[in-house]
């Protein structure tokens, strides 16, 4: 599952699978509007997001790999 917990606390959590794909990955984060909020890319199959610094609300995640892309909404509590 990527992108947990929903709704998230300080953290999200990305975990792409058990695919052995161990490249570059990027992960960002949206308002509603569609602004950039964060923008950050990682390698391996886990990755840990911090937003602590964001108020609560709705965003949306967009994650993409060599593999595909993905969108998520998530809600910060």
């Amino acid at each position: 599952d990527t992108g947990y917990p929903n709704p998230a606390g300080d953290t999200i959590n990305i975990d792409i699978g058990s695919t052995g794909y161990n490249g570059m990955s990027v992960v960002s984060l949206f308002d509603l509007n569609g602004r950039l909020i964060k923008k950050e890319t990682f390698t391996g199959n886990i990755y840990q997001l911090n937003i602590s610094e964001l108020s609560r609300g709705t965003f949306i995640l967009k994650l993409e790999t060599k593999a595909g892309k993905m969108t998520k909404q998530i809600i910060r509590q």
